[in-house]
């Protein structure tokens, strides 16, 4: 994480606390602190802007310890990066529909990232991951008095089944789906596409985190025999 910015919004006019240690002597009794941060990673890491906000009274804090308190309050606000989950296996072998998918793609770079082999075949891997279908469905959601659409409903579903060298079952036979709701212009056709195209590819991404939590989380189901 990195701090690209930090602004002081002071209500007197006295000297920036970013020269020398201390914040100043100015008049007011209290001063206003924005500190702007910024994460610029790849991959799985958290993007954008938090602002955090708060009032400082007049002590003589320095500009080391401004930051060690900031952080300490972001972490308290559940602040944290998408980082690496536990896998209780080692490999993986994903089968699907279409394994050139941008589902099934960005589902391999995750498992790759959370230091999961892909297998080559079922018989050289710890798991199995079936992916049975992935399908996207559109509604309408609500109507207008003159008839035309004014809000849509997108649906994101992925059918699939996980299970180990021992047909224990980790994820049993089931569908996984995620809807977003958005409003619609007929006169703004371009830019209301692009946001359907852009609303897909969240749900997809927060599909491919779902199942890996569930994988991470994942615990074989004995097989009952008559």
């Amino acid at each position: 994480m990195a701090i690209d910015s930090t602004r002081i919004i002071r209500s007197s006019d006295a000297p920036s606390p970013l020269v020398g240690e201390g914040w100043g002597e100015g008049d007011s009794e209290h001063s206003t602190l924005s500190l702007t941060l910024s994460h610029q990673g790849r991959g799985d890491w958290l993007r954008g802007d938090w602002k955090l906000k708060f009032i400082a009274k007049k002590y003589q804090i320095n500009k080391r310890a401004f930051l060690f308190f900031a952080t300490l309050l972001l972490t308290a606000c559940g602040f944290h990066l998408r980082g690496q989950v536990g896998m209780p296996f080692q490999s993986i072998y994903l089968t699907a529909p279409n394994l050139n998918s941008p589902f099934v793609n960005e589902l391999r770079r995750n498992l790759v990232a959370n230091k999961v082999s892909l297998a080559s075949g079922a018989e050289q891997s710890d798991v199995v991951l079936n992916i049975v279908s992935e399908n996207t469905e559109k509604q309408v959601l609500s109507l207008g008095g003159d008839g035309r659409v004014n809000e849509y409903r997108l649906i994101y579903r992925v059918s699939l089944r996980a299970y180990n060298q021992q047909q224990q079952e980790l994820i049993p036979a089931e569908d996984m789906s995620l809807r977003r709701d958005f409003s619609y212009d007929d006169t703004q056709i371009l830019a209301k596409e692009a946001e359907e195209t852009l609303l897909y590819q969240s749900m997809r991404t927060d599909m491919v985190q779902q199942i890996v939590r569930r994988l991470s989380r994942a615990k074989p189901t004995p097989i009952v025999t008559p």
